[in-house]
């Protein structure tokens, strides 16, 4: 489904920025307003572990969050 959307987005002429998260992938694009749509899909369960992590994350001011991942970036072609 990933390499699916990924295609079809670029065969309607769209760039797309593809970024691998760890526990999901997501491609991004932007729609003819400019407005960024995200297509995602998670590859791994997330544990107890990481629900609480989260939501002791969204309640700190300054969590310690992961490095940004790389991007890779698609031409459609024109």
């Amino acid at each position: 489904e990933f390499d699916a959307a990924l295609r079809r987005w670029l065969d309607h002429g769209h760039d797309v920025a593809e970024v691998d998260h760890g526990f999901c992938r997501s491609l991004y694009t932007s729609d003819p307003n400019g407005i960024t749509v995200e297509w995602c899909i998670t590859v791994e369960d997330f544990s107890e572990a990481d629900r609480k992590k989260a939501a002791e994350d969204l309640l700190d001011p300054s969590p310690d969050l992961e490095p940004e991942p790389p991007v890779r970036v698609h031409r459609a072609e024109r």
